[in-house]
């Protein structure tokens, strides 16, 4: 509560959504990270999480369509919650290094942090955005 944005992990990317947290903690962004363990089913508490922060986004190292964001996405469409994806797209993927591949992916602290600014950002440009969702 108090944070700017709610950023739910799994996986192998918690360590990346802490340190992205971490660098815009220093800019004056509060983020809350809870690190999913399970993907499914998701965990009870999610609604009343997501209602008390003004953006919400998901992190995996899976595919977004049919993936954790895809299933958080789905059980807070109903609430009037959106709910921002980051995760790997339904493409082909250059082979190389895991930390090469997730920077060219932006699933890398900067490209997390970044992504988390731009969706802020959206939510301030939106007339008549309400302050707290599902509400």
């Amino acid at each position: 509560q108090g944070s700017a944005a709610l950023l739910l992990a799994t996986g192998k990317l918690v360590p990346v959504a802490m340190e992205a947290a971490a660098l815009l903690d220093a800019e004056g962004l509060p983020l809350t990270v809870i690190n999913c363990r399970y993907i499914k089913p998701l965990d009870p508490r999610l609604t009343s999480w997501a209602r008390r922060h003004p953006a919400v986004l998901t992190l995996e190292d899976n595919v977004a369509t049919g993936g954790f964001g895809s299933g958080v996405s789905e059980a807070l469409a109903p609430l009037g919650i959106p709910v921002t994806v980051m995760a790997v797209p339904d493409s082909f993927i250059e082979q190389g290094g895991q930390s090469e591949l997730l920077k060219q992916l932006g699933l890398d602290a900067q490209g997390v942090a970044a992504r988390v600014r731009r969706t802020l950002g959206e939510l301030e440009s939106m007339p008549n955005q309400a302050t707290q969702p599902g509400s």
